[in-house]
C-alpha cells in the first residue's frame, strides 16, 4: 500500500531536518579545522590557540617565527599565520620565539586572504572602523596607524584635523575629509572628545614626546610594553626635557 500523502511529506521533512543537522555540523568542523592544528583535532592540546568568530580568525595566540617587514610570522599549533601589523609595532615582537596574543581581521578578497592584526585591541578596534569608510581598505587603514597611534587617529578625527591625517601615505585630503565625515559621530558618542582649544594640540606634543621616548628604550632593547610602561612609573613633569625622561625610564628599568 502507498504512504499515506501526509505521511510522505512528514517523512521528507524529517530528511530535510537530519540534512540541516548534517550541513550545520559539517560547516562547525571545517570552521574549526581552519586553525585547529592536527594535534588538537588528534585531542591533544595545542601549543597556541586561533579564535574564529562567526568564521574570521579574531585571534591568534602562539610563538613568533619570523618577522618581516611590516609584518610577523607567529606559529600556532605548526601552522604559521603571516598577520601585517603597523611597521613600529613589528618590533614589539621580537625575539623570534616569544609568545604573543594578537587581535587580528581576516580580508578576504576573491583570490587571497590576508591578515592583519596588533597585539592592542583598541588598535585593532580603529582599524575595522576605518574599514568602514568608502575608499580605505586594510592598507590605507594599516598606513594610519603606522604614522600615529590609535589615540592621536582619534583626537585628529574628532577635532577635524585633515592635515594630521593627511600625514599618512596614500591619505589625500579628500580622503581625510570623509574619515572625518564618517567617523567623527561614532568616536564622539564613544566618549572621545577633542577638548579645549589647544588642548589637542599640547597634547599632540606630548604624544610625539613619548613616542621618541618609547622609540629611544626600543633601540636599547627593551620592548614597546616595558618602555611604556617604564616611562608612566617614571613619570615627570610635561615640561621635562625628553633626556630627562628616558634617563627616569631607565633608571625603572634597571631596579
Amino acid at each position: 500500500m502507498p504512504p499515506r500523502p501526509h505521511l510522505a511529506l512528514s517523512h521528507s521533512a524529517s530528511i530535510n531536518r537530519h540534512m540541516v543537522i548534517v550541513q550545520a555540523h559539517a560547516v562547525k568542523q571545517r570552521n574549526a579545522q581552519v586553525c585547529s592544528p592536527p594535534a588538537a583535532r588528534l585531542g591533544r592540546p595545542p601549543p597556541g590557540r586561533c579564535d574564529i568568530i562567526g568564521g574570521m580568525i579574531a585571534r591568534l595566540h602562539g610563538h613568533v617565527v619570523a618577522l618581516e617587514d611590516g609584518a610577523v610570522v607567529v606559529d600556532v599549533g605548526g601552522v604559521g599565520y603571516r598577520v601585517h601589523m603597523p611597521a613600529a609595532h613589528v618590533a614589539d615582537m621580537a625575539p623570534a620565539g616569544k609568545l604573543v596574543t594578537l587581535h587580528t581581521y581576516l580580508h578576504v578578497r576573491e583570490n587571497e586572504m590576508e591578515l592583519f592584526g596588533a597585539a592592542d585591541p583598541a588598535a585593532i578596534a580603529l582599524f575595522r572602523m576605518l574599514l568602514t569608510v568608502t575608499g580605505i581598505g586594510p592598507r590605507a587603514a594599516l598606513a594610519i596607524l603606522s604614522t600615529m597611534e590609535p589615540a592621536v587617529v582619534e583626537q585628529a578625527i574628532v577635532a577635524e584635523d585633515v592635515a594630521r591625517l593627511t600625514e599618512a601615505p596614500g591619505i589625500g585630503r579628500k580622503t581625510a575629509q570623509r574619515i572625518v565625515l564618517d567617523l567623527k559621530g561614532k568616536l564622539e558618542a564613544q566618549g572621545v572628545v577633542a577638548g579645549p582649544a589647544g588642548g589637542f594640540a599640547a597634547r599632540d606634543v606630548r604624544v610625539a614626546e613619548d613616542a621618541d621616548a618609547v622609540a629611544a628604550l626600543l633601540a636599547l632593547g627593551y620592548t614597546r610594553g616595558e618602555a611604556r610602561a617604564a616611562l608612566a612609573a617614571a613619570g615627570s613633569d610635561d615640561g621635562a626635557p625628553l633626556e630627562d625622561r628616558i634617563v627616569a625610564a631607565l633608571r625603572v628599568l634597571s631596579r
